[in-house]
């Protein structure tokens, strides 16, 4: 596929962009994991690469292997899937990654240049960082963020209809990580035996309450992560450099995993990937928070969309906002379990908000 294909105004396009070792390309393929799960309104996202096996280096081998070079030094990735309501497939989507070295400090300014060239093409930019934990990885964390945020203000320069999503990425590697999956498990082993007792003999009623109320007790063991104060310290220069911008640009901030919780060590990764038990969390939430802003924004604009949906654009939107909310309900993604205020960036209500915390940056 070459770069030039993002022009092709019948194709979402979005790209991803993140230093070397930030997971990004993981990420990519834990959406091909489980972005075929559908919730009541049956939107999913389907690879067009299909893999009968979902291990996550096969997910890899998947996304890489279709390669547009920019010059000699800095390859674009690029990989296909479309999105679906049901068996019917409503939007091509295009996703490019640009290769970590492009980002590095000793980058030629011809690479830089390069990337700023296409970028303005894309409807969606996805910057992915490493969760920091200490103050040292928070202050290159800093530095990331900000050399990602000159890029994304040099697209929105040039086009200002381009949304925002930031994934704070890898949170299953902190030491609070490693235990949420057993935690949780042993949580939610209780609750499926009371809603069992509850609603002896009616799947229907038992399943329905487990997938409102799993998530809230996975999320209880996550939130210490999203409250760290080295988490707040990244998002809030996030929040206040989109804040005081001219335009109102549709951001949020996700944390995510690609593999979820469960592996102990680096020295387990393997064995447990390959165990194939592995949940992503965030990410395909993540993906479809984009997807709506784009959809969202082109809605906004008062004019026809420029995506041939075959679904009222209206409908197709208010179809991803009602799964993403169940997504975040089922554990998928994170929401705050004890607050679901408005000023609350992580509140459930706030799950499909298109501005999450920036708005009410200074609330941090």
């Amino acid at each position: 596929m070459n770069i030039s294909d993002s022009n092709n105004t019948n194709t979402l396009n979005i790209m991803f962009i993140g230093y070397s070792g930030s997971g990004k390309t993981l990420l990519q393929g834990s959406c091909n994991k489980l972005g075929f799960d559908v919730s009541s309104k049956g939107i999913s996202l389907q690879a067009l690469n299909f893999i009968e096996k979902n291990h996550l280096q096969k997910v890899s081998h998947v996304i890489t292997n279709n390669q547009g070079e920019i010059g000699t030094t800095i390859k674009l990735i690029n990989s296909e899937m479309v999105l679906k309501k049901g068996l019917n497939n409503l939007l091509p989507i295009k996703i490019t990654d640009v290769e970590g070295q492009a980002l590095e400090a000793d980058r030629s300014l011809e690479v830089a240049e390069r990337i700023l060239k296409v970028i303005v093409n894309y409807h969606a930019l996805i910057l992915v960082i490493e969760y920091p934990t200490s103050e040292v990885e928070l202050q290159k964390a800093k530095q990331e963020l900000a050399q990602l945020l000159n890029f994304a203000s040099y697209a929105l320069e040039k086009n200002p209809h381009i949304a925002l999503t930031l994934l704070i990425n890898k949170i299953d590697r902190v030491p609070e990580g490693q235990m949420i999956k057993e935690k949780s498990d042993k949580a939610i082993a209780s609750l499926k035996e009371e809603l069992k007792h509850k609603y002896r003999g009616n799947q229907r009623k038992f399943r329905y309450e487990l997938k409102q109320q799993q998530g809230f007790l996975l999320n209880k063991f996550v939130k210490p992560l999203a409250e760290n104060e080295i988490l707040w310290d990244l998002c809030e220069q996030f929040f206040i450099l989109l804040g005081n911008s001219s335009h109102s640009i549709p951001a949020k901030v996700f944390l995510t995993s690609a593999i979820g919780f469960g592996h102990k060590n680096a020295d387990s990764f393997n064995q447990y990937v390959e165990s194939d038990v592995y949940k992503p969390y965030g990410s395909v939430a993540a993906f479809l928070w984009t997807v709506y802003a784009c959809l969202e924004m082109q809605s906004n604009m008062g004019k026809k969309s420029q995506w041939d949906l075959e679904i009222p654009i209206n409908q197709v939107i208010e179809d991803i906002r009602c799964d993403l909310q169940e997504w975040h309900k089922a554990g998928d993604s994170y929401f705050d379990p004890d607050e679901n205020s408005s000023e609350n960036l992580w509140a459930l209500r706030n799950c499909t908000a298109l501005r999450a915390g920036i708005d009410d940056a200074f609330y941090l």
